[in-house]
């Protein structure tokens, strides 16, 4: 997955979506819980000072609901809304 987030960022510029540059806290650093796939480098966040993160979940959603698709997990915290493996996990209240 690691491999792919510059694809990923040049898919939602394409889009027009507005995206900033990632800092270490965002990808593989920060205060992630300890099994977090932040540190393996299969997550990342968007932050919503320097991008659009409601338009990144959006964008990212179709891609999301592909149930083998290179998006795992979607979630975006000002909305319920939250995908897993493809699958639609809203009532989840914790992010795994």
């Amino acid at each position: 997955m690691a491999d792919q987030w510059d694809s990923i960022d040049r898919y939602l510029r394409e889009k027009g979506v507005r995206i900033g540059t990632p800092t270490r806290g965002q990808t593989v650093g920060g205060r992630h819980a300890m099994i977090s796939n932040h540190y393996f480098g299969d997550a990342r966040d968007y932050g919503v000072h320097d991008s659009d993160a409601a338009g990144v979940a959006r964008a990212l959603e179709l891609i999301a609901l592909q149930p083998h698709g290179p998006i795992s997990k979607l979630y975006f915290s000002r909305q319920t809304h939250s995908l897993r493996m493809g699958k639609d996990c809203s009532d989840l209240s914790t992010p795994t």
